[in-house]
């Protein structure tokens, strides 16, 4: 989960797989990418070597361009290179870097030298896990809950191995002080903070080694943790929540902390990928339509509003052609071209054509298989749909008779002028080309138009899909 309102992206096709990086593995990446940081820059977490803040995109050229994945926590970020190397950059008070020493802030990529080369997922909070490519989990940084799940409460500035995970693991998630794992069996196992309920046991116990959460059985697929919550996907594409529950995070209708997993009974069984932020949670249906819930103090769910949701509602905006999304603490980035997904679980069709073809899903995971994310970019539009032509609103000339006889709502004359050029959406768009209003006289310099529709809710309507080389 990412905290410190710094942005990175790993530029190419595997981006979009990599933004959730708990959920991936090196291994199902093919090719790398440049990273791209921009935002805030306080303990040096955009690697930028300083730590001025950044308002545009700007390369690490220091990286080069064989990355894999991008781990952002609590002002730090690891990156996984094609070669199972790791580099690290941002805030190390803790040791949250595992380069064997503390600082208050590295601002430069350094490798994790002590983590060696065969290293295959990381996940980052308010410490750090590494899983290895034999399935080991090493961790490293904060511990004061318990979140490295060594048995202790002492803070680690170097990689060390939590035996007690054995090496059986499949997939890592992490809180805000507290970590989850889904086992290769299909259980799932947290600790360290649990004061909300976050680890799911029916107590608020912090527990400082791994502990199952027995009441998620073994048919589990996927984890997602936000700040003080966990949703897990199901064999049958049920979604479970449990933990904090302030702003409806859950998505079950109501605000209240849930100690034992409980299902989400709005989200159906079509889920196919989650996602949580600090306080809000979206889940991206096989339909390929969104629905989200929890906290929307920023408009974090984007259903253009702010109103803070506690039960799933469907992201309209965004249409159906999502099928990756990934959030931060109080922001969500949807893919921006559509990618099918080579392993969800009952997918029936295509995300891309839908229909079945050679990018379609199995419709259950195989015998054997990662429940991580492997995606297949598809090609964008060719061409801007019609609904995206810009509109301009026509200008009236002040000596046209027209206008002097228009009339307000009210009644009352309206005052013959120029007015302004204005973009109309498409709803207006539409609207206004279907409007058998008389032909008003328009000045020789402007191309006629249709008038914008008075409707408030057709104004700057985005259209759906909104296409990838939309700026």
């Amino acid at each position: 989960m990412a905290r410190g309102a710094a942005a990175l992206l790993l530029a190419g096709a595997a981006a979009l797989a990599a933004a959730a990086s708990a959920q991936r593995r090196r291994a199902q990446t093919t090719s790398g990418g440049a990273i791209f940081a921009f935002g805030r820059n306080n303990y040096g977490q955009l690697g930028l070597g300083s730590s001025s803040n950044a308002l545009e995109p700007a390369e690490l050229a220091a990286l080069g361009t064989d990355n894999a994945i991008v781990a952002s926590g609590f002002y730090v970020v690891h990156v996984l290179k094609l070669s199972g190397a790791v580099h690290a950059f941002g805030r190390n008070n803790y040791g949250q870097l595992g380069i064997g020493t503390t600082s208050s802030k590295q601002e430069a990529p350094v490798e994790v030298t002590l983590l060696g080369t065969e290293n295959e997922a990381v996940s980052s909070g308010s410490c750090t896990h590494v899983l290895k490519s034999s399935g080991a989990i090493f961790a490293f940084g904060q511990n004061n809950y318990g979140q490295l799940g060594i048995g202790s409460t002492t803070n680690v500035n170097a990689p060390v191995e939590v035996a007690a995970l054995g090496t059986d693991n499949r997939m890592i998630a992490s809180g805000a002080s507290h970590t989850y794992v889904l086992k290769v069996s299909g259980a799932v196992v947290g600790f360290g903070k649990n004061t909300n309920g976050e680890l799911g046991l029916g107590s608020t116990i912090n527990k400082q080694t791994p502990t199952e959460i027995t009441a998620l059985g073994t048919d589990n697929v996927l984890i997602a943790s936000g700040g003080y919550h966990l949703h897990v996907l199901k064999v049958s594409g049920l979604v479970y929540g449990h933990g904090r529950n302030n702003y409806g995070q859950l998505g079950i209708g109501s605000t209240e902390r849930q100690i034992s997993p409980v299902l989400v009974e709005a989200l159906g069984s079509q889920t196919v990928l989650l996602e949580s932020g600090a306080y809000h949670t979206h889940a991206v249906q096989s339909s390929g339509a969104i629905l989200a819930c929890g906290q929307n103090t920023y408009g974090q769910l984007g259903i253009d509003s702010r109103v803070t949701q506690n039960s799933p509602v469907e992201v309209t905006l965004l249409g159906t052609d999502n099928a990756m999304i990934a959030s931060g603490s109080y922001h969500t980035v949807r893919s921006p071209t559509p990618l099918a997904r080579a392993d969800a679980p009952r997918l029936t069709a295509c995300c891309v054509c839908r229909s079945t073809c050679s990018r379609a899903p199995a419709r259950s995971w195989p015998s054997g298989a990662t429940p991580t994310a492997s995606w297949v970019s598809a090609t964008p539009p060719t061409s801007w749909p019609r609904s995206k032509s810009q509109t301009w609103a026509a200008t009236t000339s002040r000596s046209s008779p027209a206008a002097s006889t228009r009339t307000s709502r009210s009644g009352r004359p309206k005052t013959p002028g120029r007015r302004r050029f204005r973009w109309v959406g498409a709803r207006s768009c539409a609207r206004s080309s279907a409007s058998t209003a008389p032909a008003r006289r328009r000045s020789t310099t402007t191309t006629p138009t249709p008038r914008r529709p008075a409707s408030s809710a057709a104004r700057g309507t985005r259209p759906t899909p909104w296409p990838s080389s939309a700026p």
